[in-house]
């Protein structure tokens, strides 16, 4: 009955949990006017999004004309794709660019794009890639692209690094290549973000250094793309062209939570008196109110299930005890016995010849992680066991190569026998014999 009573408790509050988040839930929505989801949408009914033709963009490409690249772009598709990319620009955007091997150079400064012929020699500047450079030291051609946006670019346009390499930081010492490296990820993309410039890491192959690639994009809240085929290049200047293209989330107004928008056919005419709604529960209230009741709902149910489970325990039959003489509680399992392993043969040691038990599983052999080790090639890495047990000392053999011998009689496979005091035990042919003090045999018994 009154494990029934508990859960009875325990489902109403969680139905009275699911309610009340439901019940949130509609107030909630009852004070948001649908007006306020359209002032976000555009006519069509979308979220707009910047035409990429319309923004304004500061970019930078930053690429690697190192001598490894020919061999990774033998066509030179780098050019190509460059050139598809800044043909898809407008006229607001600006471009530069900077191309790296053993030093760093700006081969087109940032220039807007606002004519063909400005176009023409802005791409003519990827005729100075030919891929014949010895060294990487892109570390130069980040800190070269970082300081035109910082001086050159505009205060509202969005300022972005497209970087493109294929290897590690090479410039022929490995301890200035650590140095500049750290400098990279630690001093560079500090100054990217403070700046407000994003970076765009290209991983040209699985030969380039992925993890630095990825340093700079995640500081810089850019992005990061691994190619290993020439031709997915492509594929990935597109993707850059959309992350940049896309509108930045709106911050939410505060005033829509108060009042309804007046939805675009009521301006029509003479003004009307906007209607005021009811106050609406602000979203971050809303949340840790559900949060902090269910959180209380939660507790309550493992409060009563802790309760249960104490009560089941409270009702398991405890083991028998009984009074010592002193009126000490005694366990009912019996005690375990004082016993002894004598090393006849002194194998384990020739100091100590007394083995006490003193534990109720004792490992014997070769491997030192037995608690007896015999150090004897006869005997076995895991030889045998001596356990205690119901009051009793049993010796099993692990199926050992020579055996295991219990008065001489050798004994089975993982089959325990029982112990006495004063029996002989044989491991291979190491003789030990099993004593219990207060035990002590009186001879051989003589059979009749």
């Amino acid at each position: 009955m009154k494990n029934s009573k508990i859960k009875k408790i325990i489902m109403g509050a969680v139905v009275a949990v699911v309610v009340l988040g439901c019940g949130l839930g509609v107030y909630r929505a009852s004070t948001v006017d649908a007006s306020t989801v359209d002032k976000t949408k555009s006519a069509a009914g979308k979220i707009p999004q910047r035409e990429l033709k319309e923004a304004e963009l500061d970019i930078v490409f930053v690429l690697d004309n190192s001598g490894s690249m020919r061999n990774n772009d033998p066509n030179f598709i780098t050019r190509e794709v460059v050139t598809n990319f800044v043909s898809d620009l407008g006229e607001t955007a600006r471009l530069g660019m900077v191309i790296f091997d053993e030093t760093a150079e700006l081969v087109e400064p940032l220039t807007s794009l606002d004519n063909a012929e400005i176009r023409a020699n802005f791409l003519k500047g990827l005729d100075l890639i030919d891929f014949r450079g010895k060294f990487t030291n892109s570390p130069a051609g980040i800190e070269r692209a970082v300081y035109e946006l910082k001086t050159k670019g505009r205060l509202d346009a969005e300022k972005i690094i497209i970087f493109l390499t294929d290897g590690i930081v090479d410039t022929g010492d490995k301890n200035q290549d650590f140095e500049k490296e750290k400098w990279l990820k630690e001093d560079l993309t500090q100054e990217s973000k403070n700046a407000g410039v994003r970076i765009f890491g290209i991983a040209f192959t699985d030969k380039a250094d992925f993890r630095l690639i990825q340093t700079l994009a995640v500081r810089t809240e850019g992005e990061y793309f691994r190619v290993f085929e020439v031709d997915d290049l492509q594929a990935v200047f597109t993707k850059i062209k959309g992350i940049i293209a896309a509108e930045p989330v709106a911050k939410p107004d505060a005033s829509l939570a108060e009042t309804k928008v007046v939805a675009p056919a009521e301006k029509k005419g003479p003004p009307k008196e906007q209607l005021q709604s009811k106050p609406a529960l602000p979203v971050k209230e809303y949340n840790w109110l559900f949060l902090t009741l269910s959180t209380i709902v939660v507790v309550m149910g493992l409060a009563l299930l802790v309760q249960v489970v104490r009560k089941r325990k409270s009702q398991v039959p405890q083991p028998m005890t009984v009074k010592g003489t002193a009126g000490s509680i005694l366990d009912s399992r019996p005690p375990m016995p004082q016993a002894v392993l004598i090393d006849v043969g002194k194998a384990v040691s020739p100091e100590s010849l007394t083995l006490p038990l003193k534990k109720d599983v004792l490992r014997i052999g070769r491997d030192k992680g037995n608690d007896i080790i015999i150090s004897r090639e006869t005997v076995s890495s895991f030889h045998a066991t001596i356990e205690f047990k119901d009051g009793y000392f049993y010796l099993e053999d692990l199926r050992s190569t020579n055996g295991t011998r219990l008065n001489n009689d050798k004994l089975r496979h993982n089959e325990p026998v029982r112990l006495k005091s004063g029996d002989r035990i044989d491991f291979s042919i190491h003789e030990f014999r099993f004593l219990i003090p207060d035990q002590t045999p009186l001879g051989e018994t003589v059979k009749i």
